[in-house]
């Protein structure tokens, strides 16, 4: 609802509430295609995962890249999109994997901490100004990630008496794979904002799951067998994986159809969501964090530990920081755009 119906008690308009319906879509469609992956990864290997459903997508779209016939393939960016599907991929690979020692709703926060991330690239690598609002939501999104990899240290400060035996017993080094998969994925969103300016979505999408199954083939079709080296035991010698050993069932292939039409749908989804003032939309975006608790305590009764909240508070309370500064930003840059069109139409004195 924006400022002014809210102001006016008036109901948000239709289009406030379509956006807000496909944001909902959206999240929903993630938090199914992480638990589909969840589910398939106690049996398969992350990469394999990966190669299939996107190769699958890739299959699918090929007629509606080519309806319009090889126009779209043309680019002067190939090497971004070399780059984007790599970092897209790799993220991927590793949340995937991490998914399996992770709960759900730990991984659906953490996978915020990418828009801090981001703020610290463009710190670092295009020289953008640090603000006192970037600095409060880059240390408030780490101590959230920091609290949720180990909500004991806040449980021992509150209650010396804290003992925890929660669900992290995996250890936090597994959560390594997770703060990899935000990494790239940092990088990825990056290599989108430029790519959007020129390429178009269909042109995006082609090379984005071309590139993201020729990356994943080799992992997820090659096994890496140990052998003794200088009296270590490393994986050293490569063998193809046979596709009769996968041991796929029927219950595995309506789990990769599911997460195709899931990811399909998020972009869909996401993509109508946005067309909606952002303001309205995006806190809604916070929702798969719901929702991917829920599957996680249905399916794999995964239970949070309760200063997990806290983590959780933080870093969604730091990626709301940056976005209204975001908006606020870009409402400054559009006043400022239309007072200068309005002294180019102010006539000269003389």
């Amino acid at each position: 609802m924006s400022n002014k119906a809210a102001m006016d008690g008036r109901a948000p308009p239709p289009q406030a509430i379509y956006g807000i319906i496909f944001m909902l879509l959206n999240t929903v469609s993630l938090a199914v295609l992480d638990i589909s992956s969840k589910a398939l990864r106690s049996e398969f290997s992350s990469s394999l995962i990966v190669f299939i459903y996107k190769f699958s997508l890739f299959v699918m779209i090929l007629p509606w890249v080519f309806i319009e016939g090889r126009k779209r393939l043309k680019t002067r960016r190939l090497h971004f999109h070399i780059l984007r599907s790599f970092f897209g991929t790799a993220g991927a690979i590793c949340f995937i994997h991490g998914l399996k020692y992770v709960n759900m709703a730990d991984a659906a926060a953490l996978e915020n901490v990418q828009y801090i991330l981001i703020v610290c690239l463009g710190l670092i690598f295009f020289g953008e100004k640090l603000t006192k609002t970037k600095l409060a939501a880059i240390v408030l999104g780490f101590l959230g990630a920091l609290i949720v990899v180990k909500p004991g240290l806040v449980g021992q400060f509150f209650n010396s008496d804290y003992s925890f035996s929660g669900h992290k017993d995996a250890g936090e080094s597994n959560y390594l794979f997770m703060l990899f998969a935000i990494s790239f994925w940092a990088v990825n969103t990056i290599l989108v904002k430029i790519l959007g300016n020129t390429e178009h979505n269909k042109t995006q999408m082609f090379y984005l799951l071309l590139f993201a199954s020729i990356w994943s083939f080799p992992a997820a079709f090659i096994h890496w067998d140990k052998i003794e080296f200088l009296g270590n035991t490393l994986p050293l010698s490569p063998s193809w994986v046979a596709l009769k050993d996968l041991n796929f069932r029927q219950e595995h292939i309506l789990l990769l159809a599911l997460m195709a039409a899931c990811y399909f749908s998020h972009g869909v989804a996401y993509f109508n969501a946005l067309k909606t003032e952002l303001s309205i939309v995006i806190p809604f975006r916070y929702t798969k964090l719901l929702f991917s608790a829920v599957l996680g305590y249905v399916f794999f009764g995964e239970i949070e530990d309760e200063y997990s909240y806290i983590g959780y508070l933080f870093i969604i309370s730091a990626s709301l920081l940056l976005l209204r500064y975001e908006m606020r930003r870009k409402k400054m840059l559009k006043k400022r755009r239309k007072e200068t069109i309005d002294n180019k139409l102010v006539p000269s004195p003389r």
